[in-house]
């Protein structure tokens, strides 16, 4: 997904304590919302996932990234073939392992002004829990971003 900028972490926190979503460093920073994340239950897009031996980390859970990865997988290939994820901002509900199944889905939110915005739900298939909330913000692609 590109670079972030310094001091930003894979949570979306910045090291100074301020809540600020992890950027792409490619045009203007999206506006970041102070509020928690809405929760969807469904989307207008789904894809299936399991967990993987690989994506467990040291402690024996699902590794953050993977999660971002995860809800990344409902996004269509349309979508993706004309947009550019500039940013997103990732909340963590509960811990998961290997050989988890999943539900993951997406749905366009009316959010924010500068760009298009997506909002993910990450739901574990055996029992319904909520893994993760996340918002991702998406400008069109225009010709530069072919040659980047």
């Amino acid at each position: 997904m590109g670079h972030h900028e310094p001091g930003d972490t894979a949570s979306g926190q910045a090291r100074s304590g301020t809540a600020q979503p992890l950027h792409t460093g490619h045009g203007p920073r999206p506006p970041f919302p102070s509020r928690a994340i809405t929760r969807l239950k469904t989307g207008d897009h789904t894809a299936p996932i399991t967990a993987r031996r690989s994506d467990i980390d040291i402690n024996g859970h699902v590794n953050n990234v993977c999660y971002t990865k995860f809800c990344l997988e409902s996004v269509p290939q349309e979508w993706e073939d004309t947009h550019r994820c500039m940013g997103l901002d990732i909340q963590f509900r509960s811990e998961s392992f290997a050989g988890d199944a999943y539900s993951s889905f997406c749905v366009e939110s009316e959010e924010s002004e500068i760009h298009k915005t997506l909002l993910h739900g990450l739901t574990r298939s055996e029992d319904n829990k909520e893994i993760v909330r996340m918002r991702t913000w998406w400008k069109e692609k225009t010709s530069d971003d072919s040659k980047a």
